[in-house]
This record gives C-alpha cells, structure tokens and sequence, in this order.
C-alpha cells in the first residue's frame, strides 16, 4: 500500500527515486510467500472506507472528487502489482470479494501457502 501512495501522490520525477521504488518492490515481491488482493467495484470500495471509521483521505470528500482519488491510487495499486506480477506471478491471486466466498478465498489462500504451493 505503501508503494502504491508513494507511486501516485509522489513526484516521481527524478530517476533515482524511481529505481528505488523499483528496487523496494522487487526485494518486497521477493520476500513473500503470497500477494492476495482484495478487491470489489469502487463504489463498493468506497463505501467500504466510509464506514470503517479508519482516517483515509475520501472519507470528507464528495463522490465524484472521492472517485476520482480512488482512480488515482488503483493505477498506483496496479503498477506495484504489475512488478508482483511480472517476477512472481505464481503467488498472486486477485479476489473481488463482492463475488467470493470468504470459504472459496480461504482455501486458495492455504493452498498458496503449502509448501509445494498447492
């Protein structure tokens, strides 16, 4: 989430900032043993952070501006994943959790994890 944040509410205009994120994702994506997204429709989404009662920058703002912000950080989101998926796409699952069953992503989740990775 981090990276993300920094990939699209930071200027990454100079070079080296940007291999460093580059460098971060890649020890970060390196690291793990699986990268499971969560996801639902935006509408869903934001509804989701305005009722969570956690700080997060949408929650004062109206739903075109909030939609927007939500734009802006998915293609963050999606460039720090694009690097998971491009090393490591083996570990990575994506669940649009409007649709799955906490049981159908529970059992994916423990097959990613066995040793022999499912």
């Amino acid at each position: 989430y981090r990276l993300a944040t920094l990939h699209v509410f930071v200027a990454f205009g100079g070079s080296r900032l940007r291999h460093w994120w580059a460098r971060m994702q890649r020890q970060l994506t390196a690291s793990m043993s699986a990268v499971v997204w969560l996801d639902a429709p935006d509408s869903i989404v934001l509804d989701r952070i305005r009722t969570r009662g956690r700080d997060q920058p949408c929650l004062e703002m109206q739903d075109a501006e909030a939609q927007d912000w939500l734009r802006q950080y998915r293609a963050g989101f999606d460039a720090s994943l694009a690097l998971v998926k491009e090393f490591r796409s083996e570990i990575f699952v994506r669940f649009d959790t409007a649709e799955a069953e906490p049981g159908e992503i529970a059992d994916v989740i423990a097959g990613l994890l066995e040793p022999d990775g499912g």
